[in-house]
């Protein structure tokens, strides 16, 4: 039987872990960079498609002067280039976006101040908006929570969490360390008791 006081304690107890350094908005962005364009560009593919744009923008700025193309198509075309280099800053790393990550990340110190002093409905209103449905998973046997699965616009945040792992097997479920420092078994099953 699991107590949701005891459950409620230890999720408030995670999320007061959290201490975000000063520049964690350059980690996420510098992190997220890193995932984006892990398989499809190196820094100086990236350099030089941010090149071909700015040249694209002042040709496209030439042509509109000079009157080859009309207001219309000019401030359409200024526009995807503006949007193509913003997403080169900043991409969208599974299916969130930069600005997301940090929205998420300036509501968690909120929310963990608040948690000790929020009613039932406000805490199970924080979980669901912070955990996927069923992120939380609790081992009954040690009465405690064992991992949780973030939804994506919180998760890179909750990575800094002290006491927390993520394992390349289950991308975006964080494992906490004392559910996994109980839980280690012997690894050769040979080994005598």
């Amino acid at each position: 039987m699991v107590r949701i006081d005891i459950v409620h304690i230890q999720f408030g107890e995670l999320l007061k872990n959290l201490s975000l350094p000063e520049n964690w908005r350059e980690v996420i962005r510098h992190n997220m960079l890193a995932k984006a364009f892990a398989h499809t560009a190196t820094p100086e593919t990236v350099e030089r498609e941010k090149e071909r744009l700015r040249l694209k923008k002042i040709r496209t700025l030439k042509q509109h002067r000079e009157g080859y193309i009309e207001d219309e198509g000019f401030e359409g075309e200024m526009a995807a280039i503006a949007l193509a280099l913003k997403k080169l800053d900043v991409p969208e790393v599974n299916g969130v976006t930069y600005d997301e990550v940090i929205e998420a990340g300036e509501h968690l110190p909120g929310m963990a101040a608040l948690w000790d002093v929020a009613t039932p409905e406000e805490r199970r209103e924080m979980v669901m908006i912070i955990l996927e449905p069923g992120g939380l998973s609790y081992d009954v046997e040690q009465q405690e929570i064992a991992a949780i699965t973030p939804r994506p616009a919180f998760l890179p945040v909750l990575r800094m969490l002290e006491g927390v792992m993520e394992y390349k097997e289950a991308t975006g479920t964080l494992v906490t360390s004392r559910w996994r420092q109980r839980n280690r078994r012997d690894s050769n099953p040979r080994s005598s008791a």
